[in-house]
């Protein structure tokens, strides 16, 4: 089971029975109904004009399969080594620096350093840390075979060539190769479990479940009588995690700060920007966003506990300034609020598999590729 003895609100797929695409939540629907009339439009004359089906298709196949291998690569090295990840690899910000200096053409990507590496680059990272991905992917050596097949898939892509006509079937194959692991990437970051007191408290433990911390003071009972906010500190744990901790963090855990209001909805942009958020948004691997009512904070254990623990309080500051009541609401569609949400910073999760996917959520596809996962598999 997960998420044992919780009083938290149902995540959004907990009562799915049905089998769930979890294309549905990582893309909006490429269908009339959710494709602008212009969209539409400009698809059509690009068809009309030489662009073939299968090119966008495979195109739109690759991008769903690299950025799966960014989104994998990014939790696992960050959770592993901590904000300094990028100096513990040892990883050039080269191309990353001089992007920054076009400061009118800066996307939510600029910050993330791994969305500048090529195919190549980012399966040679994770292969040097291979340890941290065998979960998610073939047996090694599969994977360097599939590789450097896919590579000049991604060639191909990269300068406008004529595409192989398996090269459609062989990156829908790969995808479906991932799937399992996919799930189990998914699954154990949201199978959680209530933050438990040890008996030497640490400051995250201590200040917010004891209830130690000046904030935690100052804010849990007023939060939740005066603004019915309620805030949860659970626990989850890496598919490579060592039970063997130390006393700068346990290796592969991962603390989520869960807050919910009842009384109206986050405003996750005044949140982002809010000065007492500055400290949280620098250390944070994740913010989670599950609904208008949702704010979740994942934090890595190999990072200072005490940051941590004060970056929370921050963070509760700003959820409380930020909250608008339901009759103040602004009408948006839930599309265009995950749209926004989505561009605002990369670190920012809403309707994807990191939102959704638990060890209950079978059968399901991540991919939506021909595969699938039919129940949880042991890890």
């Amino acid at each position: 089971m997960c998420r044992c003895e919780s009083a938290r609100p149902a995540r959004l797929a907990d009562s799915f029975q049905e089998e769930i695409r979890l294309c549905d939540y990582f893309a909006m629907d490429l269908d009339e109904d959710s494709l602008s009339n212009s969209t539409i439009n400009q698809l059509s004359m690009l068809s009309r004009n030489g662009l073939s089906e299968t090119a966008l298709l495979l195109y739109g196949r690759w991008w769903q399969f690299e950025d799966w291998l960014r989104q994998l690569a990014y939790v696992e090295l960050r959770t592993k080594y901590g904000r300094d990840w990028v100096a513990q690899c040892n990883l050039s910000t080269y191309h990353q620096d001089n992007d920054a200096e076009w400061t009118h053409m800066l996307t939510r990507d600029n910050e993330n350093l791994l969305a500048y590496f090529d195919f190549l680059k980012l399966s040679q990272l994770m292969c040097s840390n291979w340890v941290l991905f065998k979960h998610a992917l073939p047996r090694r050596e599969t994977w360097d075979s599939l590789v450097s097949e896919l590579n000049m898939v991604r060639r191909r892509i990269a300068h406008l060539r004529m595409a192989h006509t398996d090269d459609l079937a062989r990156l829908e194959q790969a995808l479906r190769d991932l799937e399992r692991g996919a799930f189990i990437t998914l699954a154990s970051y949201n199978d959680r479990w209530p933050a438990r007191v040890a008996e030497t408290p640490d400051p995250i433990t201590g200040g917010w479940v004891k209830q130690e911390h000046v904030d935690a003071q100052r804010l849990l009972a007023h939060a939740e009588t005066r603004y019915e906010v309620s805030f949860y500190l659970r626990t989850s744990h890496r598919p490579w995690s060592s039970s063997e901790g130390t006393l700068d963090g346990l290796s592969g855990r991962l603390w989520h700060a869960e807050f919910y209001s009842r009384q109206g909805s986050i405003n996750v942009e005044e949140v982002w920007r809010n000065g007492h958020f500055k400290e949280a948004r620098s250390l944070a691997v994740h913010v989670e966003v599950d609904s208008p009512n949702s704010f979740s904070l994942t934090f890595t254990d190999v990072d200072d506990r005490q940051e941590i623990a004060d970056a929370i309080g921050g963070a509760f500051d700003a959820i409380l300034m930020s909250l608008t009541p339901h009759s103040r609401q602004t009408e948006i569609s839930d599309k265009d609020r995950t749209r926004k949400l989505r561009e605002l910073n990369y670190k920012i999760l809403a309707g994807t598999g990191w939102n959704i996917v638990d060890s209950s959520t079978v059968p399901i596809t991540i991919f939506a590729s021909g595969g699938g996962v039919n129940e949880a598999p042991s890890r």
